[in-house]
């Protein structure tokens, strides 16, 4: 209430009061004058001109204030004399409120549904992310794949490509096999016909190279060699060497002097068969070749044995038949290449070898027998021995 009283426009109150008082007073005056003067105007009685002036001041006191409050507000004056245009303004922007008031709910109900369009939309996005995300991890997952697939291709060629050649090779080898076991039926068959003269892996020969042998030595050492070879492949099937032919290709000859000249080792060269070969055949020879060491000194004991008397010549025969097996298997031990198709290394000549039976058969007391190293030996053989039997 208070606020409302001092918003009131007091000064324009106080204007259109004292001007109403003025003007009240002033037509009081000119009214009471005119009464007592008894004017009378247009012929009417004094009672009635001072009505009449009564009534001109009521009017001069309503456009004095009109003209004051016209004056004194925009408003005022506004409505006195625009009311009309005001009210068809009013009316036109009531209407036009309205009609804004109308398309903003339409724009409300349209942002609503724009809303949830766009909330829907925004769903579906999400859903569109989530699913391309999915796919994007899909793609991912799947180029990883496509990736060890083709490492997997790659390596299935190659191995592919391997079981091919393997296959190749098998094939090869099948037919090389189907070859050698033909090969192996001819030579069966040559055996039990008695024509094979050279066994795969005999030992046909073995010359030492001493060290520090020049190259000139060693060849002249390597056809010795080669011609040792030829006279036992000879003395086989009754030929005279020259007509034995032997097999040694030039690269594995350069090789072998190449190897064995200027060696500060004794060296022994061995020459093996490398094929079974038949009387006339072509030779094959594979050369071998050995450090050499003493490996034992002349005199030296190897092994003595006691044996019982009343031994008989067969059991006496074997029992030294046992004795050099071990001295065989002894010198193998010690480091003396054996020979590569029968294994043995001792060298001893069958008159020692019978006179030690007849020694030891039927003997009416004990006997030692030692074996004794006839000769310095070396890693090449043979081992020489004596065989002496002594009283116990």
């Amino acid at each position: 209430m208070i606020k409302a009283l001092s918003e009131m426009n007091w000064q324009l109150i106080i204007g259109v009061l004292l001007v109403s008082c003025l003007v009240a007073y002033v037509g009081d005056r000119v009214g009471m004058r005119i009464g007592k003067k008894r004017i009378s105007l247009f012929g009417l009685r004094p009672r009635d001109t001072s009505s009449i002036i009564t009534a001109l001041t009521g009017l001069l006191i309503a456009l004095g204030t009109l003209t004051v409050l016209a004056v004194a507000s925009d408003s005022v004056r506004t409505a006195l004399f625009s009311m009309k245009y005001v009210q068809r303004q009013i009316t036109e922007l009531t209407g036009q409120l309205q009609e804004s008031r109308e398309e903003f709910a339409a724009m409300e109900k349209q942002l609503f549904e724009s809303q949830s369009a766009l909330l829907e939309k925004q769903q579906e996005l999400f859903e569109i992310e989530r699913r391309l995300e999915g796919a994007q991890n899909d793609l991912v997952e799947v180029r990883a794949r496509l990736v060890q697939a083709e490492l997997e291709k790659d390596d299935l060629e190659k191995e592919t490509e391997g079981l091919r050649e393997s296959r190749n090779e098998l094939q090869i080898t099948v037919a090389s096999l189907r070859a050698e076991a033909e090969s192996l039926r001819e030579g069966l068959d040559e055996v039990r016909e008695g024509r094979i003269v050279v066994f795969a892996g005999e030992l046909l020969s073995q010359v030492v190279i001493p060290p520090g042998s020049s190259r000139p030595q060693v060849e002249i050492l390597l056809a010795e060699g080669q011609a040792r070879a030829a006279h036992f492949v000879a003395l086989r099937f009754g030929a005279l060497p020259e007509q034995v032919s032997l097999s040694l290709s030039e690269a594995s000859r350069e090789r072998l002097i190449e190897s064995l000249s200027g060696s500060p080792y004794r060296q022994v060269l061995r020459f093996l068969s490398a094929s079974n070969a038949l009387g006339g055949e072509e030779v094959v020879l594979d050369p071998r070749t050995y450090v050499s060491r003493s490996v034992y000194q002349a005199g030296q004991i190897l092994l003595t044995q006691t044996f019982p008397a009343g031994l008989k010549r067969e059991a006496a025969e074997n029992a030294l038949y046992g004795l050099l097996r071990q001295v065989n298997a002894l010198a193998v031990s010690d480091g003396v290449l054996p020979d590569p198709l029968h294994k043995t290394v001792g060298n001893l000549t069958a008159t020692e070898f019978f006179e030690a039976i007849e020694t030891l058969a039927n003997r009416p007391a004990e006997a030692r027998v030692t074996v004794v190293v006839d000769e310095e030996t070396f890693s090449e053989g043979p081992v020489r021995v004596q065989l002496r039997v002594e009283d116990v």
